[in-house]
Protein backbone atom coordinates (compact mmCIF):
# COMPACT_ATOMS: atom_id res chain seq x y z
CA UNK A 1 0.00 0.00 0.00
CA UNK A 2 1.55 3.49 -1.20
CA UNK A 3 2.35 6.18 1.24
CA UNK A 4 -0.86 8.28 1.46
CA UNK A 5 0.64 12.01 0.42
CA UNK A 6 -0.81 14.00 3.52
CA UNK A 7 2.03 11.26 5.06
CA UNK A 8 4.67 12.23 2.31
CA UNK A 9 4.06 15.75 3.43
CA UNK A 10 4.17 15.32 7.21
CA UNK A 11 7.62 13.87 6.40
CA UNK A 12 8.98 16.38 4.34
CA UNK A 13 7.03 19.46 6.29
CA UNK A 14 7.64 18.55 9.79
CA UNK A 15 9.53 15.58 10.64
CA UNK A 16 12.61 16.45 8.08
CA UNK A 17 12.50 20.13 9.36
CA UNK A 18 12.67 19.28 13.09
CA UNK A 19 16.48 18.46 12.38
CA UNK A 20 17.22 22.27 12.83
CA UNK A 21 15.48 22.65 16.06
CA UNK A 22 18.71 23.10 19.09
CA UNK A 23 17.25 20.03 21.39
CA UNK A 24 17.72 17.58 18.30
CA UNK A 25 19.62 14.77 20.99
CA UNK A 26 16.31 15.28 22.90
CA UNK A 27 13.86 13.15 20.37
CA UNK A 28 16.15 11.93 18.17
CA UNK A 29 15.85 8.08 18.30
CA UNK A 30 12.30 8.30 17.91
CA UNK A 31 12.55 10.72 15.01
CA UNK A 32 15.13 8.42 13.35
CA UNK A 33 12.76 5.32 14.30
CA UNK A 34 9.92 7.71 11.96
CA UNK A 35 12.50 8.68 9.67
CA UNK A 36 13.51 5.06 9.00
CA UNK A 37 9.78 3.37 9.05
CA UNK A 38 9.12 6.28 5.95
CA UNK A 39 11.97 4.75 4.13
CA UNK A 40 11.12 1.33 4.49
CA UNK A 41 7.69 1.62 3.26
CA UNK A 42 8.57 3.71 0.48
CA UNK A 43 12.63 3.73 -0.29
CA UNK A 44 12.08 6.19 -2.94
CA UNK A 45 12.10 8.73 0.15
CA UNK A 46 15.62 8.17 0.97
CA UNK A 47 17.02 10.61 -1.13
CA UNK A 48 14.46 13.50 0.34
CA UNK A 49 15.33 12.33 3.53
CA UNK A 50 19.09 12.65 2.86
CA UNK A 51 18.10 15.88 1.17
CA UNK A 52 16.56 17.28 4.01
CA UNK A 53 19.46 16.31 6.46
CA UNK A 54 22.04 18.07 4.21
CA UNK A 55 19.66 21.33 4.02
CA UNK A 56 19.58 21.30 7.88
CA UNK A 57 23.22 19.99 8.30
CA UNK A 58 24.90 22.06 11.82
CA UNK A 59 27.75 24.48 10.61
CA UNK A 60 28.68 25.39 14.39
CA UNK A 61 27.56 22.70 16.77
CA UNK A 62 30.04 19.43 16.79
CA UNK A 63 27.82 17.77 18.95
CA UNK A 64 24.68 17.94 16.86
CA UNK A 65 26.99 17.18 13.73
CA UNK A 66 28.36 14.06 15.11
CA UNK A 67 24.10 13.32 15.56
CA UNK A 68 23.95 14.14 12.33
CA UNK A 69 26.37 11.36 11.47
CA UNK A 70 24.72 8.66 13.30
CA UNK A 71 21.90 9.22 12.05
CA UNK A 72 22.97 9.47 8.38
CA UNK A 73 25.03 6.01 8.92
CA UNK A 74 21.31 4.64 9.80
CA UNK A 75 19.53 6.49 6.80
CA UNK A 76 22.23 5.22 4.23
CA UNK A 77 21.69 1.76 5.40
CA UNK A 78 18.19 1.48 4.49
CA UNK A 79 19.14 3.76 1.28
CA UNK A 80 19.47 1.69 -2.18
CA UNK A 81 22.17 2.80 -4.15
CA UNK A 82 19.49 4.24 -6.65
CA UNK A 83 18.32 6.87 -4.49
CA UNK A 84 21.77 7.68 -2.92
CA UNK A 85 23.00 8.36 -6.54
CA UNK A 86 20.70 11.44 -6.47
CA UNK A 87 21.85 13.13 -4.11
CA UNK A 88 26.05 11.62 -4.60
CA UNK A 89 27.75 15.08 -5.44
CA UNK A 90 25.75 17.39 -1.81
CA UNK A 91 25.85 14.53 -0.01
CA UNK A 92 30.01 13.41 -0.81
CA UNK A 93 30.64 17.85 -0.07
CA UNK A 94 29.06 17.30 3.14
CA UNK A 95 30.86 14.19 4.23
CA UNK A 96 34.64 15.52 2.98
CA UNK A 97 33.48 18.85 4.45
CA UNK A 98 32.85 16.84 8.34
CA UNK A 99 36.34 14.94 7.71
CA UNK A 100 38.30 18.09 7.38
CA UNK A 101 35.96 20.11 10.37
CA UNK A 102 38.43 21.79 13.19
CA UNK A 103 36.06 19.34 15.72
CA UNK A 104 38.40 16.00 15.65
CA UNK A 105 35.34 13.88 16.96
CA UNK A 106 33.33 15.34 13.74
CA UNK A 107 36.03 14.41 11.15
CA UNK A 108 36.59 10.13 13.23
CA UNK A 109 32.99 9.50 12.86
CA UNK A 110 32.95 10.99 8.86
CA UNK A 111 35.99 8.69 8.52
CA UNK A 112 34.26 6.00 10.12
CA UNK A 113 31.65 6.05 7.84
CA UNK A 114 33.50 3.88 5.59
CA UNK A 115 33.72 0.78 7.86
CA UNK A 116 29.97 0.82 7.15
CA UNK A 117 29.57 -1.64 4.01
CA UNK A 118 27.14 -0.83 1.76
CA UNK A 119 28.42 3.04 2.30
CA UNK A 120 31.83 1.56 0.98
CA UNK A 121 30.86 -0.11 -1.34
CA UNK A 122 28.35 2.66 -2.96
CA UNK A 123 31.80 4.46 -2.40
CA UNK A 124 33.82 1.99 -4.07
CA UNK A 125 31.14 1.88 -7.25
CA UNK A 126 30.94 5.48 -7.87
CA UNK A 127 34.03 6.73 -7.12
CA UNK A 128 34.43 8.34 -10.26
CA UNK A 129 31.09 11.04 -9.50
CA UNK A 130 32.47 11.29 -6.09
CA UNK A 131 36.03 12.32 -6.73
Amino acid sequence: VPLAEQHVLFLKNVLIPMHKISFLKEFRHPLIYCIIEFINKDPSLASVVIGGMLKFWPNVSGHKELLFLDELVQVLDHSSAEQLQKVIKPLFQRISQAISSKNHLVAERAFRLWNEDKFAEFTTDHRKEIL
